[in-house]
């Protein structure tokens, strides 16, 4: 995987330590046929009992035997003189180094080459790189970097700073290149040739709009001077991160965002007046408005640069509780970083602001925010838990209330290190947080696992049984978040039986055609033509979770629709009209996106089309940026993929990245649009110089996902596979240009497209197996199809899909009063679980329903969801009803004390009593309203429906119809 030829040779061990956690460190300088590989240093790292769990810092792959003899063309003299003529004022630099070496940057392949170094003068001291074969300069820079130069500059406080800025000639920029992370060959002041330093831009006001729409063109901060001139948001900027990677490198040994040294940038004056400050993962940087001056409070810079951090370790998904445990570890680690700088954490987040937006020492003491029409605090305990349902008069729920669900987990936090008796003190509590983050959480971690892993944290660093491990415990008691069961991985979908097809496509002397290779309908061994009147566009072709359907795009640009038989092609008649199609497992929905009718470009909406139904769903584009929600940076969507009950659509898309020199660049990698409630959600973050690209999910394992990341210079991809939920990646494999690759239908392997120079379509299709884990590579790559490419594996059968799987509705009986109550959502369940003194237990029983309309079937209707306090005065009671005309007429009745809640669920309407086939019913029985507060229990066999009847209840016969 590493592609080292001799690795015992290669790789020559020049230092090692071992930390304080018993962890081993191993640093290996690279070398090829007994020359230096430079830059070139690779650190292995071992757990206690000598394990490599990490491999980071950088190497190059064994050197190709073609073109890289260790015998130089040009000798030492001439390079010598060829680099005196790169330097300035090179002729009268004194040699202080020649080394032949072979070059190697991630950029291309390693170069024979002479390493000269010249002094000239303190401020000027050049290393030039010259190939030693062609004489070309590969590399120069003055090592002296002159950002050495100490500066300072007045802030936002008004308090002088101390500045470490970069001098060019006689201009002034703030980069500060003083940290151990700065690259050696970094050649400032172009922020795309800097490695390892701390940079502040200015967007100066742009972008436009109210929100700001996409990313603004990024201008240097500069000065005519190192001690003055300075712009006071971008000192306190400059301080503030400044401050923030001192922290995370003295504390826990974290080398900037990445662990790696990558660039730390930011930008002030992000459009005008905004409000707002956020983290933005496709330009992987940080913005920040002036509406408020947000540069100016500590806590803040440390809370966008943690979300980096989390984005690079744990990658909690930014939706509902793992979105709350995001913006917690950001507002945690904001604390702490001012707790180092100033000496102690006032526990508020933001406080230089005037108002603080949070309180970790006490949620309510924030001023409280409006909820479906009510007042609430800031929660502090699980039991003020804001559920989804609830909503801001806008009709939004800040991603499931991540920003305030949030207080939670903050509170938790506080009373491990100052609240509770015996508190364990902000040094050991952020030890503790800042290992569950970044070794055991997950993308879809949830509270209960924040709970889990804290502990377990403090029982790897403090021992079992210490102090630090039992107060962490209380900690979470005392936020009513109680030691349950960990998330669990989502269950596998059912294989569909059968054996695996493919469809593809293939180049004849008309284009590209869909070809079909499947062996119950007698196809051959190198497949048959699906369309034989129809080019196509060379993209995948979508087949819906039965193997029954297929769509595309023609090579006119029209949307076309197939059944894998053969039979009944059918396109929309709209040439130039769409760029790109899915097609759901359920074969109910397509995701459509189209192209501009004037200019033929792709738009940079996402159109969803209800295919029984014929209606529409057009969502735009954008980039999630944690705090700000989303900006319009996103140029278009392309290769697009549906989850297994069409609740989720991953795509690739091209953002949008203005560059230093006013053009622009576009970095592609992959999102997810959760589409009941539009939240988009960075899946795949961009990966520096590659494009991610071609997302495929796994047709039994939907945390599964494979994809290419290609390179263009060396028109290579490499296959990777992630967990989508416990964020591990596993190579499968590489090709030359885009492999777009597709799991088998039972997972078990990967079928891909790579070069065939002996067909007419110049690619063939190859199959590389996976092991039991699905992502890791097994054995060799071997043929699958002969002249195809762009595979698409599917299995004819039967498929389950959301509209049979649905969702478990919970049932919950109050002894005290009587009364049962049911709920759909996970988090009003967890709410009612962690809070036994409220009287609620389940009763055991269940019932299948479908949380969202998208994975509904079509006949299906909302379940509305009532809530009424009655005769008694106390005792309130809820009420489900799927009938439309029952809903609407129960919203109008407002005297009988009946609140309407929203939709509880889907379901179907059942007809004369009786539920369609592959249904089940679910039956109504009241309890005629005894004790003055009436209640309706929901059953699904008719012998519970009679044990009721005996205790007096009414049958109300069948409620509706759910999974079956």
């Amino acid at each position: 995987m590493l592609k080292i030829g001799e690795p015992d040779d290669e790789f020559l061990l020049s230092s090692s330590q071992s930390d304080e956690l018993g962890r081993h460190h191993l640093r290996f300088d690279q070398r090829y046929r007994g020359l230096p590989v430079w830059p070139a240093q690779t650190i292995v790292h071992l757990d206690p009992n000598g394990n490599v769990d990490l491999l980071s810092g950088a190497y190059v792959p064994t050197p190709s035997d073609s073109g890289n003899a260790t015998t130089p063309a040009i000798d030492e003299d001439t390079a010598v003189a060829l680099a005196r003529l790169v330097a300035p004022d090179g002729d009268t630099g004194t040699l202080t180094k020649a080394d032949l070496i072979f070059y190697a940057t991630d950029e291309g392949a390693a170069k024979l080459g002479w390493k000269i170094e010249l002094f000239m003068a303190l401020h000027s001291n050049w290393l030039v790189v010259i190939d030693a074969i062609s004489g070309e300069t590969l590399a120069s820079y003055n090592q002296a970097k002159n950002a050495g130069v100490t500066g300072k500059g007045v802030d936002l406080f008004n308090v002088s700073r101390s500045l470490r800025v970069y001098q060019d000639g006689s201009k002034y920029y703030m980069i500060n290149t003083g940290k151990p992370m700065f690259g050696t060959i970094s050649s400032p002041p172009y922020i795309s040739n800097i490695r390892g330093a701390i940079i502040v831009t200015d967007a100066i006001n742009s972008p436009s709009g109210d929100p700001p729409k996409g990313l603004p063109t990024q201008y240097h901060v500069t000065s005519p001077a190192a001690d003055s001139g300075w712009r006071p948001d971008a000192v306190s900027l400059a301080y503030n991160l400044s401050e923030t990677y001192d922290y995370y490198k003295e504390r826990h040994g974290r080398d900037s965002i990445d662990g790696k040294g990558v660039n730390i940038v930011g930008t002030v004056r992000y459009g005008n007046a905004f409000n707002n400050a956020f983290w933005e993962p496709s330009s992987q940087q940080m913005y920040f408005g002036n509406g408020e001056p947000y540069v100016k409070a500590l806590d803040i810079v440390a809370h966008e640069v943690t979300h980096g951090i989390t984005e690079k370790t744990a990658n909690l998904e930014y939706l509902n509780q793992s979105g709350a445990l995001n913006e917690a570890f950001s507002d945690i680690f904001g604390e702490a970083v001012e707790a180092r700088s100033k000496g102690a954490a006032d526990w508020l987040v933001g406080a230089e602001l005037g108002s603080p937006m949070r309180s970790l020492k006490d949620p309510h003491a924030v001023d409280p925010f409006s909820c479906d029409g009510s007042s609430r605090y800031y929660p502090a305990k699980m039991s003020e838990f804001i559920p989804k349902t609830c909503k801001f008069s806008n009709g939004e729920n800040d991603y499931g209330w991540v920003h305030f669900n949030s207080s939670i987990i903050n509170h938790a936090f506080y009373q491990l290190a100052a609240g509770l008796t015996g508190a364990i003190g902000m040094r050991d509590a952020e030890r503790i947080f800042y290992r569950a983050l970044t070794v055991h959480l997950n993308a879809k971690s949830q509270f209960a696992d924040a709970r889990l892993m804290a502990i377990t944290s403090a029982e790897e660093i403090f021992g079992k049984g210490s102090a630090q491990a039992i107060k962490t415990a209380q900690a979470f008691d005392a936020v009513e978040i109680y030691d349950t069961a960990p998330t669990s991985a989502p269950a596998p979908i059912p294989v569909v039986s059968g054996d695996d097809a493919t469809i593809f496509l293939f180049k004849d002397t008309a284009g590209y055609r869909v070809g079909r290779r499947e062996t119950a309908l007698g196809d051959k061994a190198g497949g048959t033509y699906l369309t034989t009147k129809k080019t196509v566009a060379p993209t995948r072709v979508n087949v819906s979770g039965d193997g029954s359907s297929a769509a595309f795009i023609s090579s006119d640009n029209d949307f076309c629709a197939i059944a894998s038989d053969g039979n009944s092609l059918a396109c929309a008649g709209y040439s130039n009209m769409f760029k790109s199609v899915a097609l759901s497992p359920s074969n109910r929905t397509a995701a459509i996106v189209l192209r501009d009718s004037s200019t033929g470009n792709p738009s940079n909406q996402i159109n969803l089309l209800d295919i029984p139904t014929g209606a529409t769903q057009t969502i735009e584009l954008k980039v999630p940026a944690t705090d700000a929600g989303s900006i319009s940076a996103v140029y278009f969507a392309d290769a697009m993929t549906f989850d297994f009950n069409t609740s989720r659509l991953y795509y690739d898309a091209a953002t949008e990245i203005p560059l230093e020199d006013g053009s622009k660049s576009y970095v592609w990698s992959i999102y997810t649009l959760e589409i009941a409630s539009g939240a988009t959600l960075s899946v795949i973050p961009p990966i520096p110089g590659l494009n991610v690209a071609n997302p495929s999910l796994g047709h039994v394992r939907n945390d599964l996902l494979v994809f290419d990341a290609y390179d263009k210079p060396s028109n290579i991809s490499e296959i990777w596979i992630p967990n989508l939920t416990t964020n591990k990646y596993k190579l499968a494999g590489t090709t030359i240009g885009y492999g777009f690759p597709s799991f088998t239908g039972d997972d078990s392997a990967i079928i891909y497209t790579r070069v065939d120079q002996a067909v007419p379509s110049l690619k063939s299709l190859w199959k590389q197996p996976l092991a039991a884990d699905h992502m890791t590579a097994s054995g060799k790559a071997t043929a699958w199809l002969t002249d195809g490419l762009i595979p698409t594996i599917y299995r004819r059968g039967n498929y389950t899909s959301g509209t049979n799987s649905g969702t478990t509705a919970v049932e919950f009986y109050h002894a005290g009063i009587d009364h049962y109550f049911m709920t759909a959502y996970a988090d009003e369940a967890t709410s009612l679980d962690n809070k036994p003194e409220w009287g609620w237990t389940r009763t055991g029983k269940t019932y299948n329903v479908w949380l969202t309309q998208t994975a509904a079937p079509s006949n299906a209707s909302p379940v509305c969801r009532f809530f009424g306090v009655f005769a008694n005065g106390t005792m309130g009671s809820h009420f489900y009803t799927v009938d439309a005309t029952e809903c609407a007429y129960i919203k109008g009745r407002l005297d009988w004390g009946w609140g309407y809640e929203g939709d509880a669920f889907y379901a179907i309407k059942p007809t004369g009593g009786t539920c369609p086939s592959g249904t089940s019913p679910v039956y109504r029985a009241y309890n005629n309203g005894m004790g003055g507060a009436p209640n309706h229990r929901y059953m699904t066999t008719q012998a519970e429906v009679a044990a009721m009847v005996a205790q007096g209840w009414v049958s109300e016969g069948t409620a509706f119809c759910g999974v079956e």
